[in-house]
């Protein structure tokens, strides 16, 4: 079986920061294939944590996770891509970087792939 690599990217619009000191956005995970794995997140820089609060089902409509737990950011496993949006530009240290558009401008400075 062939590894596929996978690239991340977020939709800007969708980037919010909650009065809860929650970075909300959607994240979208492209195959080589050009298969799509998109989910809706939230990262709170406070605690290092994520959790995804619901899945594109491919079919007009999302899948909602209620039950859904935070998780500890970690470069290993299936937090790695939050922790990565979270060191490349959403966190800085255990605060959130600012508002949306800083950002979004400190990402878009920093544009570094990760597979």
């Amino acid at each position: 079986m062939k590894n596929s690599a996978l690239t991340y990217g977020i939709d800007p619009k969708s980037l919010t920061v909650g009065e809860d000191g929650v970075v909300r956005y959607v994240m979208v995970a492209r195959s080589d294939s050009g298969a799509l794995n998109v989910i809706y997140q939230g990262i709170r820089c406070a605690t290092a944590e994520t959790k995804t609060y619901a899945r594109w089902s491919g079919n007009s409509s999302w899948n909602t996770s209620p039950d859904a737990a935070w998780q500890a950011l970690d470069f290993r496993g299936p937090t790695r891509p939050a922790m990565m949006l979270a060191r490349q530009g959403v966190c800085e240290g255990r605060t959130v970087t600012g508002n949306v558009q800083k950002i979004l401008t400190t990402l878009r400075s920093d544009r570094v792939e990760y597979r």
